[in-house]
């Protein structure tokens, strides 16, 4: 009889729990909403419309940079070639070395040694 007495307190309890958690969340729940709907739906149109300004504005300005011709570089060799922009914005000078080595040593048959003198 015991047994079944504190099943149903425990169930009791779980329920009582669970219904109060329930009226909790249901009443809290415009609390935790913020902002009505239509407020932040106006915000969001908002922005929506600003970022389409900046964006037409920023092809508005490629299209400006890309009427204009492009500076023409020049190329002079100082010990290599330099290449500039003739607005003088750039700049690139090619530097570096080629170093070479190779060598072939040709051991014609049999069991005669290889000679080391011939080679590049």
């Amino acid at each position: 009889m015991r047994k079944y007495q504190l099943n149903i307190s425990t169930t009791f309890k779980s329920a009582l729990f669970a219904s109060t958690a329930l009226a909790g969340v249901v009443l809290a729940g415009p609390v935790f909403a913020g902002e009505p709907v239509e407020s932040r739906v106006q915000k969001l149109e908002a922005t929506v419309l600003d970022l389409q300004r900046e964006l037409q504005t920023v092809k508005e300005d490629q299209a400006i940079a890309a009427a204009k011709p492009a500076p023409e570089s020049s190329v002079v060799f100082k010990g290599g070639p330099a290449f500039e922009a003739a607005d003088g914005s750039w700049s690139f000078k090619v530097r570096g070395r080629v170093e070479a080595d190779a060598a072939f040593y040709n051991k014609s048959g049999g069991n005669s040694p290889v000679d080391f003198n011939n080679g590049t």
